[in-house]
């Protein structure tokens, strides 16, 4: 599936029960557990067909279960994406959605109704084809295809299946831009319609343009043998669909197992691999006792917040010599850079607030001044986060009511 196709099939696959698995370091979550004894009811194969495969996806697994992971192969730009443009254009929306970049033209994961959509390109960032490789696949699919035959039918032995040069059963190869049912003015119908001798559908619908060098003196030489083929793109979508299905469902199994064991919690709680990588090092190597994490209340939570968030970086004088006992600093932090981490100071445990210019009830975390002094800063303030009220910078303009901020602007635009 992709954005300039229409969805016309949705192959599902479920992966297998991982409650048993051996664990080094830990044990399931409840959650996960739950997980697991809920997809006792969903399907192990399932097919949609049509217009509506969408449609027939939500009612028939998405109402029907409960509290299932979804996982796609770059999910993100297509198949995360079209679900939610899908629920969106029919009045729904995911309780919770996390976007990349600007917009919502790319949904790294969501939920909806229960359910946690997430992009396994997110964990194991490899092109599909790259994970038979990586993960050390092409056996267990050339022994799949024997389990799925009631599911696939005869496509799954079909001479068309794409196989490197030591017969192992890799990513096929498909015409994307044929999956389109919109009259084609050179075809005359519809694309997705096609089926006669391969040669004779128009080497554009196989985008070999888009793909790497290497790749595409593949995907030639593969056509080149299929010369006089009956190609009928219906059936190749399925067949296609279902193998690109059961590759991902071979590469989370592997890469589920892999990670369980060897880091003791499920992957697929966290929306992406640092975040699966930050939770481990918390749960296995953060010394709680040495620096202890505390529950902050909502004022030191926000400045917290504020202070590991973005931050400007534009410099204030372009050049400045220092005079004796000056010193220039500069500094871009980000709260997960993990060289920030090993080798910058950062402040942990609970902190300390300090109020200037105000009176209050001072305790242990809560300390009011009513006056701050240059003098008093340099003897007691080492170091912390400051959030103050800036004056405008030239008080003489009544009108002024923010600094300037420096602002790039394209020339005659707006």
């Amino acid at each position: 599936m992709g954005v300039r196709q229409n969805v016309n099939y949705a192959a599902v696959m479920r992966c297998e029960d991982i409650s048993t698995l051996p664990s080094k370091k830990g044990v399931l979550t409840k959650a996960a557990t739950k997980r697991l004894e809920d997809c006792d009811i969903f399907p192990t194969n399932i097919a949609y067909e049509g217009e509506d495969a969408l449609q027939q996806y939500h009612d028939g697994i998405i109402k029907a279960t409960t509290n299932t992971i979804h996982l796609a192969h770059n999910g993100t730009k297509f198949d995360n994406w079209l679900f939610y443009a899908h629920l969106r254009n029919n009045g729904q929306h995911p309780t919770q959605a996390s976007f990349k970049g600007v917009g919502d033209s790319q949904v790294m994961g969501m939920m909806y109704l229960g359910h946690v959509f997430l992009d396994f390109y997110n964990h194991f960032a490899s092109s599909l084809a790259d994970c038979v490789k990586h993960l050390g696949l092409a056996k267990a699919l050339d022994e799949a295809m024997i389990e799925f035959s009631e599911y696939g039918g005869p496509i799954w032995s079909d001479g068309s299946l794409y196989r490197d040069k030591a017969g192992n059963l890799g990513k096929n190869f498909f015409p994307y831009r044929a999956n389109n049912r919109e009259v084609d003015e050179e075809l005359g119908y519809a694309p997705i319609e096609f089926a006669g001798p391969i040669e004779k559908l128009p080497l554009r619908f196989w985008e070999l343009d888009d793909k790497k060098p290497e790749e595409r003196e593949i995907c030639i030489q593969w056509l080149a043998g299929l010369k006089g083929y009956h190609y009928n793109v219906r059936e190749q979508l399925r067949a296609y669909c279902k193998l690109d299905t059961l590759i991902l469902k071979k590469a989370v199994e592997v890469y589920r197992k892999q990670m369980l064991t060897l880091c003791g919690h499920d992957p697929f709680q966290c929306l992406t691999l640092p975040t699966y990588v930050f939770r481990t090092f918390y749960m296995h190597y953060y010394e709680q006792e040495k620096y202890p994490l505390f529950k902050l209340e909502a004022d030191a939570k926000a400045l917290a917040r504020a202070a590991l968030t973005g931050g400007r970086t534009d410099f204030g004088r372009v050049y400045y010599k220092c005079q004796e006992g000056e010193t220039i600093k500069t500094a871009d932090v980000a709260s997960l850079y993990p060289a920030t981490q090993y080798h910058d100071p950062l402040p942990y445990g609970r902190p300390v607030l300090h109020y200037f210019g105000c009176e209050g009830v001072a305790d242990e975390f809560h300390q009011y001044h009513p006056d701050c002094s240059r003098a008093w800063l340099e003897e007691h303030f080492t170091g912390g986060f400051i959030w103050c009220d800036m004056l405008p910078p030239l008080p003489r303009s009544a009108s002024l009511s923010q600094p300037f901020y420096a602002t790039k602007m394209a020339r005659g635009g707006s």
